[in-house]
């Protein structure tokens, strides 16, 4: 029973430690009652049900809100929408599954144990990234995004070196624990000298990122002062889902985009940003809606960067949809777009539709959505705009590769209407702050319910709106051109940490066959 018990308490810690409520130091600490179990001998079965616990514990009460945005917003059958997010949770519970087991049967001495129990971590939360379809939501470093001395080590290591630097003060706390209680860890007894070499390794660490957190903020804000910055109206409508696509309040919805974009003309901005499918018609089409946005953004003499769907005929008379975003010219002429690259299973298309052919499309607005097949920034003037759309924002590779093509500033158009009232647009504005440090670029944020803002290149929020409110405001924002660690060399850090597993699992395994053959 208290093997249980320790597994749905570390499942708990870790969403406490998430927005919201926010309580981020929980992360620090969150992982030791797992620890606990793999520190006693136990057949491979139970170690897996174990983990799988604490993984549905964690799982079910963070991304609680699926259920509502399949069930309530895309208008899937409750026990579709159950069933979508039952599967979701129990493949996303075969991580901590996997890092208890490796917990357990690969790190026999402490100092191992501190090095590869996070260097493990971080591997799965690479793994999770890219398997699949890949679900990055909800990643350990995550927490922290408030801490910003913490973090500014993600221009280095992504995400995934705050990641590892949680788990490294889990571990070293883990062996006070049992250094305290006088337990053993793998059968050799955890002294105070063992467990306080540990503490004061991690500390080293720690106290390295908070230097090296300091020395970021310093030198890069003088670089933010010497570089140019342009000025952007950030238009939230707050346009309910339930009525967003409905024809019958397509005019309602203009209007108010219209009228909100008219009330920061007098701020003279270089750019309004609307957010994702802000316009619920096809913009490129010649029609008389088309034609009024056009006119409108000629007399406001600015230029606009909006959401709309877009589609593109073949040879065949067929079409393929797209999720796309336009930059308008103060002459009301299309002169850029992005297509969304990575798309929202089960709410812009079906994954595995062979597979899934019993379910059809319930998005509405459009059919199945295509994915945009570029990664490349939009041209702007003298600049370039990396554009995220909503859910690609939490995908660092996505953002990376846009940034990597010399973007000067990153703009997310969003929709977080799908989400309610829950815990989910903290998540997801949480995870755009990081992109924001990991390339050095500032990030604007336009959601159609919020939450909008702007982030500076140290992922500081300088500007922040509440949830489904109705409001207009414009902030400057630094361009610049100078590329981070990460931008440049990309995940480096988490491929490393992958080819130290390998290397400890490879002769883990050797040591155990061989020692079976001699025996």
């Amino acid at each position: 029973m208290i093997h249980i018990l320790l597994s749905i308490s570390s499942g708990l810690l870790l969403t406490l430690a998430f927005p919201k409520p926010d309580l981020a130091f929980l992360a620090w600490f969150a992982l030791i009652p797992l620890m606990i179990i793999a520190s006693q001998k136990k057949s491979l079965i139970k170690l897996l049900l174990l983990g799988l616990l604490s993984g549905l514990v964690h799982y079910t009460s963070l991304l609680y809100w699926i259920i509502q945005a399949l069930c309530h917003l895309v208008h899937l059958p409750y026990t579709q929408s159950l069933t979508i997010f039952c599967l979701l949770s129990v493949y996303l519970s075969i991580y901590p599954a996997f890092f208890l087991i490796f917990c357990n049967r690969f790190c026999n001495s402490t100092i191992s144990a501190l090095f590869l129990i996070p260097a493990f971590w971080v591997v799965l939360e690479y793994v999770r990234t890219y398997l699949i379809s890949g679900f990055p939501w909800g990643l350990l470093g995550y927490t922290q995004f408030k801490h910003t001395l913490i973090i500014q080590i993600s221009d280095l290591f992504g995400v995934y070196g705050v990641s590892y630097l949680i788990i490294l003060g889990n571990v070293a706390f883990f062996f006070l624990v049992m250094a305290a209680s006088r337990k053993t860890w793998k059968g050799k007894k955890v002294t105070w000298t063992r467990a306080l070499t540990t503490v004061l390794i991690y500390f080293c660490c720690f106290c390295l990122s908070v230097i090296y957190g300091q020395y970021c903020i310093d030198s890069w804000d003088q670089h933010i002062q010497a570089r140019p910055s342009a000025s952007f109206a950030i238009i939230q409508g707050n346009i309910d889902q339930s009525i967003k696509w409905d024809p019958k309040y397509t005019r309602t919805s203009e209007k108010k985009y219209l009228n909100l974009s008219i009330t920061q003309q007098s701020n003279q901005p270089d750019l309004f940003v609307w957010p994702e499918t802000a316009l619920t018609f096809y913009f490129q089409k010649k029609s008389r809606q088309s034609k009024k946005i056009k006119h409108f953004i000629k007399i406001m003499k600015t230029d606009f960067l909006i959401g709309s769907p877009a589609y593109i005929r073949n040879n065949s008379d067929q079409y393929s949809f797209y999720n796309r975003a336009y930059l308008i010219s103060k002459n009301g002429t299309i002169s850029q777009s992005y297509d969304k690259y990575h798309l929202v299973p089960f709410g812009e298309y079906i994954p595995f539709q062979e597979a899934l052919f019993f379910m059809k499309k319930f998005v509405e607005g459009e059919n199945n959505f295509s994915s945009g097949n570029k990664l490349q920034p939009i041209q702007w003037k003298n600049y370039r705009i990396a554009v995220q759309i909503c859910y690609e924002i939490i995908f660092p590779y996505i953002c990376r590769t846009i940034v990597q093509n010399n973007a000067h500033i990153i703009i997310n158009m969003t929709n977080d209407a799908w989400f309610g009232n829950t815990g989910a647009p903290y998540q997801h504005f949480a995870m755009a702050a990081f992109r924001a440090i990991e390339n050095r670029r500032a990030l604007i944020r336009s959601a159609n319910t919020g939450i909008s803002g702007l982030i500076d290149p140290l992922g500081r929020v300088l500007a922040k709106t509440p949830l489904f409110k109705d409001i207009a405001f414009t902030v400057d924002a630094c361009l610049i051109e100078k590329k981070s660690l990460y931008t440049r060399y990309g995940n480096f850090f988490a491929n490393f940490c992958m080819f130290s597993i390998y290397i400890a699992v490879f002769l883990r395994l050797s040591q155990h066959f061989n020692q079976r053959r001699t025996s």
